[in-house]
């Protein structure tokens, strides 16, 4: 699995698993990718067509050590999809833990709901003369809107997730970790991280 939605706001347009192709276009828009509805009401609307300076969404992304890049490198390929899944499950908690304690949040400070699109990436980007190098990560598109308390969705005010970006960082590799001690247990010793205690 290299694509997952994440975030209840996902689930509430009823999504599915994967994104498809058109989808990220058509969230960023503000549209259902699956019913080619506005999911916004009339006055969101209308202020998205107004104005061409609206943040259409957020770019985030989860990095491994280049020693677990390495290590995926050198497993067989069973072994490589187990820490690939570790990789998506690791993303996946860390958004669900930044939206159950409301660092997704309106300028009011009302926490919503998110919708993330998550892709698992293989290498770095090529430069001129030079192959692609082998690096693990996870990005993460989100759409800067929520959905608040009363129903509605509003823009994401991602001051938070600036000032936690240490911290989900942090959340990452622990629940990486956690992923690997369960899956792949002989590994887990190349993860230099400390255990998780969430409260």
């Amino acid at each position: 699995l290299d694509r997952e939605y994440c975030g209840s706001g996902a689930a509430v347009l009823n999504l599915g698993l994967r994104p498809s192709d058109g989808d990220y276009a058509a969230l960023m828009h503000r549209f259902n990718p699956r019913t080619g509805a506005s999911y916004v009401d009339n006055v969101r609307r209308g202020q998205l067509d107004g104005n061409m300076e609206t943040r259409a969404g957020y770019s985030t992304c989860f990095n491994v050590d280049k020693s677990v890049s390495m290590l995926w490198a050198s497993l067989p390929r069973d072994k490589q999809i187990i820490i690939e899944k570790a990789m998506m499950e690791a993303a996946r908690r860390t958004q669900e833990f930044a939206e159950k304690n409301g660092y997704y949040r309106y300028r009011n400070g009302d926490p919503g709901k998110i919708i993330a699109m998550n892709y698992l990436h293989f290498t770095s980007r090529s430069t001129e003369g030079n192959e692609p190098d082998m690096h693990l990560h996870v990005h993460s598109e989100i759409v800067a809107e929520i959905l608040c308390p009363d129903g509605k969705w509003r823009a994401l005010d991602a001051s938070e997730l600036f000032a936690r970006q240490a911290e989900m960082a942090a959340l990452f590799d622990g629940y990486l970790y956690e992923a690997i001690q369960r899956d792949l247990p002989e590994k887990a010793s190349t993860f230099d991280v400390l255990p998780l205690t969430e409260n």
